[in-house]
This record gives structure tokens, sequence and C-alpha cells, in this order.
């Protein structure tokens, strides 16, 4: 019996220390001391704006009716982009996506945090290589650093994740069983689709978690109740609620993004309800202009681009602004040099509010002190430029003429101390 015992253990110690073996193994064949993929060089330009535009208008969910078919195309530049920079933005990670005849090949390097004994910082490194058949896309092979994961296991875990993703969202569902076709080229995707419609709540009501609907619902509620009209003004106490609200450095970040999306709705004019989904009655927008420098577009100008920033990134924020201005100069209230200066501005507040928890929690600090200057002086710069009287002052948008007031615009608002 005692031997029986004795063997039974035996195998038992025998099975752990081979699974012991095994995940160490793996861990060291999936662990990298270098990445594979360098850190993302990303540059939005108004033009990529346009592009984007331009899609989603052809597009839109909004105006198609329901059995109706459609084609989105995406050249294999703007989705690298695009990927790249959303992997660098929520996901710290760099990545590659390189389109191919029939599929895409898809690289990553993630920094994991430095091992107690080690010298040099880990990197999870993964390359997918993904094939497209009719309408569904598969994993035809996975690696994680030097370690491959058999399809047999990765294509049911896709599976898993993206019937997840279903459940959570009825508006991702409905979108995904719109698509009919999916064809990969070296240079493009293209994605053929017959339109099924979209859930009611799903326009205007995207389904965030609930503590951040919670969050701008209580922000918005407390711009009503706000009796200033400046934003010199408005701004500190909302970041003061924010820091009052912040139980601790880590949601500082959370707080301050959700104050400026609450912001940037009620200086817009667009009430809360356009944003949450909710069957109680939400706050309006403010029924009164606010205003910054004197001018009430000044401070939509700066609310967008600060919520924009806060949300999307400072790259994405200030091609928005440009694309606005280039858009106005064909024929709208023409190209403003002032409307861009706000941006800027409202991009660099939007960039310490969310960039680092460190920095979140010192815009706090510096905004509880009282009133703040936002916005340098700026009525000396030219504005009301129709396309043709910029193209004869100032040529290109990327041209020197250009640069010099961009670089006028930069210094005036570094000079301030908000942005020090």
């Amino acid at each position: 019996m005692r031997r029986g015992w004795a063997w039974a253990l035996g195998l038992f110690g025998a099975a752990l220390i081979a699974s012991l073996l095994a995940g160490a193994t793996a861990l060291y064949l999936a662990i990298e001391t270098q990445a594979r993929v360098a850190p993302p060089a990303v540059a939005f330009t108004p033009e990529h704006i346009e592009r984007a535009v331009a899609l989603f208008n052809s597009n839109d969910p909004r105006r198609l009716r329901v059995g109706s078919p459609g084609k989105i195309t995406v050249s294999q530049a703007d989705l690298d982009l695009t990927a790249r920079y959303l992997s660098q933005r929520f996901g710290r990670t760099a990545s590659r996506l390189e389109l191919r005849a029939g599929g895409a090949s898809w690289a990553s390097s993630t920094r994991l945090p430095a091992l107690p004994l080690g010298t040099a910082h880990p990197y999870l490194n993964l390359q997918l290589e993904l094939r497209v058949d009719g309408a569904a896309v598969s994993i035809s092979q996975l690696h994680i650093g030097r370690l491959p994961l058999p399809t047999l296991l990765a294509n049911p875990l896709a599976a898993f994740a993206l019937q997840q993703l279903r459940d959570n969202s009825r508006t991702i569902s409905a979108l995904l069983d719109s698509i009919t076709q999916i064809q990969a080229s070296p240079t493009s995707l293209q994605v053929d689709y017959t339109w099924r419609g979209l859930p009611p709540d799903a326009m205007g009501s995207p389904r965030w978690f609930a503590e951040d609907q919670a969050r701008v619902k209580a922000y918005g509620q407390w711009l009503a109740t706000a009796q200033v009209q400046t934003l010199d003004a408005l701004l500190p106490p909302l970041l003061a609620l924010a820091a009052a609200r912040s139980a601790d450095d880590t949601q500082a970040v959370a707080e301050n993004r959700a104050a400026l999306i609450a912001l940037a709705m009620y200086v817009n004019g667009e009430p809360l309800s356009a944003l949450l989904p909710s069957n109680e009655p939400l706050v309006p927008a403010s029924p009164r202009p606010i205003r910054l420098n004197g001018r009430a577009d000044s401070a939509q100008h700066f609310t967008v681009s600060a919520a924009l920033a806060a949300t999307a990134g400072s790259p994405l924020a200030d091609a928005v602004g440009l694309y606005k201005e280039i858009n106005d100069a064909r024929g709208g209230s023409g190209f403003s040099f002032n409307d861009l200066a706000a941006d800027r501005a409202g991009t660099r507040l939007g960039e310490q509010a969310s960039e680092t928890l460190a920095g979140a929690r010192r815009l706090q600090q510096f905004m509880a002190q009282g009133s703040a200057v936002l916005l340098p002086p700026v009525d000396d710069l030219p504005e009301d430029l129709q396309q043709a009287d910029f193209a004869r002052r100032f040529g290109s948008v990327d041209g020197p003429a250009v640069q010099r007031l961009r670089a006028v615009i930069e210094e005036r608002i570094g000079a301030l101390p908000l942005y020090r």
C-alpha cells in the first residue's frame, strides 16, 4: 500500500515538475528582451481627416436604407496609420499592419514592467497572420515571441472574444452582420456590405461603461447650475470638482476626461441626451454663449480640441482643427489663425488633463488656485481668409509663412503659466 502511495506521489511530483518546466519554457519563449516593432511615428494630416470624413459621409448609417448595398475602401497606408495610432494611444503598443493578397499581417510589441532581477525591459511581441475568405476572417499563424500558438487554439479564442463583443454591443453585432465580402490586396482593403440597419438606440447613444456615463452626467449637471459666462471662470471650478471626485490618483485622468467631454457638449450647444443613453431626463446645453477672450467661437474651438485631445490624443486633435480651418476657407467663414490658436490651446490643456496621472493631478491643483488664463491675446492674427486669399498670402498650409505664424501661436500659448 505504501509503495502504491509512493508511486502515485512520485507520478504527481513528476507531472508537477513537467508542468512547471513547460510553463517556464513557454514564458521564456514568449517574453523577449527586444521589441520587434519600433514605436510608431504617427502624424495625421488634414488630408487624412478629409478622407475619413468623406468615407463616413458616403456610408453614414443614419442615411442608409435597410437592404441597400455599399462599399468601403481604405488604403494600406491609412489603415496602417490608424492601427498604429490606436495601438499606441489605447494599448501603449507599437504595431504594424500590412495588407496582402487575401489577408493581412499584424505585428506588435508591448513593453512590459521590468522583471525584479532583470536589467532590460521585457517585451511581448506578437506576430499574427490573417486569412480572408468571403466575409470571414481567420488566423492562419500566431506567434507570441518565439512561441507558436496552434491555430486550433487561436481561432476558437478569437471567436469567443468576438462573440463577447457582439453580446455586449448590439451596434457592433449589426455592423458585422451587414458585411457580405472582404477583399484584401497589398494596396487596399475593401469591405462590401448589405445594410441591415441598426438597433433603435445605436446612433447617438454609445454604450460606454456605466462609470464613464455617470461621470459625464455628473459634470453636465454641475454645468447646468453654473452662473458664469466665460470659460476662464468656468473651467477652474469644473476641474476642482474633478479633483474632489478623484478619490485617488488613478481616477484623475478619467475624471478630467469626463469633465472636458461634458464641457465641450455644454459650450457647443449640444445637450447630453445626444451623447448618453439614458431613460432619465438629461441636462440641456448652455442657454447662453460661453466666451473665451470675448468670443464664443474661441470657447467652442478650445473645448472641442480639449475633449478630443483627452479622448483620442493630440495628433488627431491638431489635424482635426487644421482640417476645420481649411474647410472653412472653401466658402465658409474663412481660415482663422485665431481659431487655430484656440484649437491648439485646447489641445495643450487636453494633453495635460489626460496624458499622465501626474499631469492630470498637476492640472487639477493648478486650477484649484482660481481663475486661469486659457488663451493669450490672438486678435491680431489673420482670419476670415477665403481659399484664394489664403493661397495668395501664405501659399500652402505646410509652407514657411504658415509655420512661422504657428510658431508664434505656440510661443504665446507656452508663455502662459497654465502651459509651462
